[in-house]
């Protein structure tokens, strides 16, 4: 289901903090990874992800490389990130 669509039992799906240090979500890893397919420094200088303590970048390299693969949609697009 994508981010934010309506759950049988009431509320929507969860978009998910990927880096907690700057409260990034995937739906913004995502957006930016479409952006710069495959450049995960291009990502993290976009919405900050991995600026503090480093422990998500194997996530955002994770989403990067899946964006250059075409292995990723849209959040709202139907399937969203394919991990």
């Amino acid at each position: 289901m994508p981010v934010g669509s309506a759950l049988p039992y009431g509320g929507t799906v969860p978009d998910p903090l990927i880096c907690l240090c700057a409260r990034v979500p995937e739906s913004e890893l995502i957006q930016a990874a479409l952006r710069w397919p495959g450049d995960p420094v291009a990502v993290g200088e976009a919405t900050g992800a991995g600026s503090g303590c480093g422990d998500c970048m194997e996530e955002v390299e994770e989403i990067a490389a899946l964006s250059m693969a075409g292995d990723i949609a849209s959040p709202g697009e139907g399937a969203g990130c394919q991990m």
